[in-house]
C-alpha cells in the first residue's frame, strides 16, 4: 500500500540539462562588461578571451 501511496504522490520533474554551449554562453554573459557580446566559434580562441 505504500508504495501505490508514493507512485501516486510522486511528481514527475522534467530535468533540464545545459548543453556545453549554454554554459558557455552563460560564461560570456557574466564575465563581460561590453553591451554587445560576441563569443568566438572557434574553441580555442574561446578559452583565451575567456
Amino acid at each position: 500500500m505504500i508504495r501505490k501511496l508514493d507512485r501516486e504522490l510522486t511528481i514527475p520533474v522534467d530535468k533540464c540539462r545545459p548543453t556545453l554551449a549554454t554554459l558557455i554562453a552563460a560564461l560570456f554573459y557574466d564575465l563581460s562588461t561590453d553591451k554587445e557580446i560576441k563569443i568566438p566559434s572557434i574553441g580555442e580562441k574561446r578559452e583565451r578571451e575567456l
